[in-house]
């Protein structure tokens, strides 16, 4: 190869490499558009709406778009398996229920006939779902113990109506549940019949060559009460041997009341850790969907630390969205906020309302201002977030607010005055920072090799006229790269009209205050 060709393709070397990082900068800082991951997650006050699913739907879609991982199933995926949930998920269902249906399940069988399949079926879907929502909602079997015999019954019946459906691997399923969660009871045939007794003995005596394990549970809230499946063990930090292999519950109830539940997994001769953090894990939520849950609207105020601490510690998001979509009479506004992990700084938040007729424009629209794309006007509004407006004059105040507390709070930015110099925008704008420096750098070069300096930095090793194009290069690359970082320093810093937004806020009597956005 020539000295010429060589020359030739390390200044393409070097020119590929200056677009790639002036694109990649640019990208993740002007429109936070890198390759970070970013992932969004619900968070609402009191309660989840029930009717929001189509606008959770259409904003999920358009945040997937824009590279965020949205969906249940793949943010779990994400937290690694890492499931809470509140003890009861079901207020509805309560241990009269439970009862009543083990009571019809347990008749059902007694009274079904050998010969129908059909009549076993029946018990199965009626034991099968008071077992489901039973281990769903493990607070009301912790609040009354004595409904874990109940459970135990509805176990045992199960197992039998798998065995006369000669469903084998269902059936020694649902005896090794009964025989984990009640590891100190025999069935016998006295109790429950012959069958009964002979599928506990065949799987107790597999599960004896098993081994044990031993379960460390370590809550950040030394006051509340720690129950493995549904047994109080106490409370703080503890370890709990000898557990049977497989699946357990874990309920965490503080001293207000307010539970968690878990999921966890134990091995055979293997110690298994389980840590709460009680602060975030008391607003966290996981399962048909994933977010924050507030007792009140002031408990907001936390939710750039909650964020931060959610991601860091479950995810390796960079970024992370939270959105709430509420629901008023004929009106639904979807609101989103992100915020930065590293530091828990809020970046920006935004809100649209929907109004039936072109919503997946509408939520396109919100979705794409979040990550600071371009809008169409008169439809995203800015939203002045609870931690720097409502919570900040609280504090001030030192009491609660008073009155009854806005459904939804969208209120106006005034951004009118004169915002921080470019100067102070380096530290907040890193990467655009980082931009220009390396700007200045790549137009130092490139003076240098035009003035005929030989001793550079960067060696072209090359003719004179070469050592010129190159000169070129860098020095039109690094003005290219200082112009888009001022650009950046100076977009956020250039002052902006107040935009009024949106107060929806109940008013005497239960009802609700008119919406009106103005621009």
């Amino acid at each position: 190869m020539s000295a010429r060709t060589s020359s030739a393709h390390r200044a393409a070397i070097v020119v590929a490499l200056i677009a790639v990082t002036s694109t990649n900068l640019v990208h993740a800082d002007v429109g936070d558009r890198g390759g970070a991951v970013r992932i969004a997650i619900e968070a609402y006050v009191g309660v989840r709406p029930s009717a929001v699913e189509r606008p959770v739907e259409l904003f999920r879609r358009a945040l997937a778009a824009r590279n965020f991982v949205v969906y249940p199933a793949d943010l779990e995926k994400m937290m690694g398996g890492y499931r809470v949930r509140p003890g009861i998920v079901n207020p509805q269902f309560t241990s009269q229920k439970l009862a009543a249906a083990v009571d019809k399940g347990v008749n059902e069988f007694i009274n079904a006939d050998p010969k129908k399949d059909a009549d076993f079926q029946k018990v199965v879907s009626t034991l099968g779902q008071a077992v489901g929502e039973a281990e769903r909602n493990p607070g009301m079997l912790a609040r009354e113990p004595k409904h874990r015999e109940t459970m135990l019954s509805a176990y045992v019946h199960l197992a039998l109506a798998y065995d006369r459906l000669r469903n084998m691997t269902r059936r020694d399923e649902v005896m090794s549940a009964a025989i984990r969660y009640f590891p100190k009871r025999v069935i016998t045939r006295n109790q429950h019949g012959p069958e009964a007794e002979r599928i506990f003995q065949a799987n107790r005596s597999n599960i004896d060559k098993m081994g044990r394990g031993r379960l460390v549970i370590q809550v950040s809230e030394p006051d509340a009460v720690i129950y493995l499946d549904e047994i109080a063990h106490g409370s703080g930090s503890l370890t709990i041997g000898d557990l049977i292999p497989g699946k357990h519950r874990v309920l965490v109830v503080s001293q207000d009341g307010e539970s968690r539940q878990y999921e966890v997994s134990i091995f055979a001769k293997q110690e298994t850790r389980h840590k709460v953090d009680w602060a975030l894990d008391s607003v966290l939520s996981s399962g048909d969907w994933v977010g924050l849950l507030y007792a009140t609207a002031s408990d907001r105020a936390r939710e750039a630390d909650l964020v931060r601490r959610f991601a860091r510690a479950h995810t390796s998001a960079a970024m992370a969205a939270t959105y709430s979509v509420t629901a008023i009479r004929n009106r639904v506004v979807i609101e989103a906020s992100l915020y930065r992990v590293a530091t828990g700084a809020l970046i920006r938040s935004k809100a649209v309302e929907l109004d039936g007729t072109g919503d997946e424009n509408r939520v396109t629209q919100l979705a794409a201002a979040l990550v600071n794309e371009p809008t169409q006007g008169g439809i995203i509004v800015d939203v002045d977030h609870p931690e720097h407006s409502r919570a900040t004059d609280t504090a001030k105040a030192g009491t609660e607010p008073q009155g009854p507390e806005p459904v939804a709070s969208v209120a106006a930015v005034d951004t009118g005055s004169p915002a921080p110099m470019i100067a102070g925008n380096i530290w907040r704008r890193p990467m655009a920072s980082l931009a220009g420096a390396m700007g200045i750098f790549y137009a130092a070069t490139g003076g240098a090799l035009l003035a005929g300096c030989k001793d550079v930095v960067i060696s072209l090793d090359c003719s004179r006229n070469q050592a010129e194009l190159g000169g070129w290069i860098f020095l039109s690359s690094g003005l290219a790269l200082v112009g888009v970082s001022a650009y950046v320093m100076w977009s956020d810093s250039r002052p902006r009209p107040a935009r009024p937004i949106v107060t929806m806020s109940p008013l005497a009597g239960g009802g609700m205050g008119s919406v009106q956005f103005e621009f």
